[in-house]
């Protein structure tokens, strides 16, 4: 039996214009790559839930081309929404010459009727219980259309993702998940209704056995921990970090703002050889936050948002700051205001994205609603192209203040202001290091 695991080609955008600005700047151009081209642990994690005497090949379409005319018996295709409509088309590809096809990750947990025209079974949610429950089915020819996951997964049971089955030559990035669930819940992001409220993580042995595994695969590799927020559990985050610290490697990581309020977690973080976080800012917008968070809690933190960037940054761990434009309170005097405070506080990397109502959320049920979601393919749903009709603005406007926005944060002088920002930071860091 020979199964084939496929991740389908990933873009960063399918903007021109965009392109050609990202272009001109290689710190955000190779950013956005290294994370667009790094592969996800899901379908590693069924490779691991695999028993061993079925054949496993992995394809990364990133990477790898994919023959049409190898058989497989089954195949399975692991997608987000911006990989949707190429998913489609391999899934039908591959079923028109008699191979199974399984479709699953985030686009399809959250559009499975929409999926199973395209497959023989959908998986909907996490798939450790309901892997082992369909290779049963499959052996005795009885398959369901639907695969869905009733409990959430115990990740201390979590088998480690086979990393072993991607090309070794390929990757100067590894995602690592820790753990699942956030609690912030946001209106534009489908986690919290996939993954749950709570934060569930696996135990400190099995992420160092994890990371171990990967370091003895690419001994340079930079770890990047693909948890939405990695350190909401923050007796296990500093035990973890406390770990880590021992292993001698570059890593980043996903965290919320709050982590700015420990100086001391932050010392051992960048001891533990962090370099970058990255923080979902959202917006600087007090009337945008409030829709936000059915709590406010992003809203509350916006008055500490300055202070808390040069308490982590002033630490030499560079921030990523995601910004998103499009909210329905935005204007155009947004795109500047937002341009103003990115380089007024030196962020590291900006990472400015389109508010986009990726199906599973929220906002895409009350954009559809309203009936302002775009006729768009899913392909365009990549977080820089604009998918709805916006509240104060044409679409035309908010793609061009995307463009403006770009322009500005990366204009040389403004990467030279930041650059020797961070120079001022490290020697003072290694002055103090050196003064103790």
């Amino acid at each position: 039996m020979r199964i084939a695991l496929i991740s389908p080609a990933a873009l960063i955008t399918g903007d021109r214009k965009l392109n050609d600005i990202l272009s001109k700047y290689p710190n955000i151009s190779n950013y956005t790559q290294s994370l667009t081209r790094a592969f996800s642990s899901g379908l590693l994690v069924i490779a691991s839930l695999t028993p061993k005497n079925i054949e496993i090949k992995v394809i990364d379409e990133n990477y790898d081309s994919i023959d049409f005319t190898e058989r497989f018996d089954l195949v399975g295709i692991s997608a987000m929404t911006q990989q949707a409509s190429r998913a489609y088309q391999i899934a039908d590809r591959f079923r028109s010459q008699g191979a199974t096809v399984v479709l699953g990750g985030i686009h399809a947990t959250t559009t499975p009727e929409e999926a199973i025209k395209h497959c023989d079974s959908v998986f909907i949610g996490e798939a450790e219980k309901t892997w082992p429950i369909f290779l049963k089915d499959f052996q005795n020819n009885r398959i369901a259309p639907f695969y869905r996951s009733n409990r959430l997964a115990d990740l201390t049971k979590s088998p480690i993702p086979r990393y072993d089955l991607l090309k070794k030559d390929c990757y100067r990035v590894i995602w690592l998940q820790t753990g699942r669930g956030c609690p912030h819940d946001c209106e534009f992001c489908a986690a919290s209704q996939i993954y749950g409220l709570k934060y569930r993580h696996k135990s400190i042995k099995q992420v160092v056995g994890e990371i171990t595994l990967i370091h003895n695969i690419w001994p340079n590799a930079h770890i990047n921990f693909s948890d939405d927020n990695l350190f909401l559990d923050r007796n296990f985050s500093k035990e973890l970090v406390k770990h880590i610290r021992n292993l001698n490697f570059r890593w980043f990581a996903q965290t919320d703002v709050s982590i700015a309020n420990d100086q001391m977690f932050l010392n051992d973080l960048r001891e533990a050889g962090c370099t970058t976080l990255f923080i979902g800012f959202e917006t600087i917008s007090a009337k945008s936050l409030s829709s936000v968070n059915k709590n406010l809690w992003k809203l509350r933190q916006l008055k500490n948002y300055p202070k808390a960037i040069d308490r982590i940054q002033s630490k030499g761990i560079g921030i990523i700051g995601a910004f998103i434009i499009g909210f329905d309170e935005d204007t155009n005097e947004t795109f500047d205001e937002l341009a103003d405070f990115i380089i007024r506080n030196n962020i590291f990397i900006p990472q400015i994205t389109i508010l986009t109502p990726l199906p599973g959320t929220r906002l895409y049920e009350r954009l559809k609603e309203k009936g302002r979601l775009l006729n768009n393919p899913w392909s365009q749903f990549t977080c820089t192209e604009v998918n709805f009709v916006p509240s104060n603005m044409s679409v035309d406007q908010l793609s061009s203040g995307l463009y403006h926005i770009y322009e500005r944060v990366y204009a040389p002088e403004v990467r030279g202001k930041v650059v020797k920002h961070f120079k001022n930071i490290y020697k003072k860091l290694l002055v103090n290091r050196d003064t103790k």
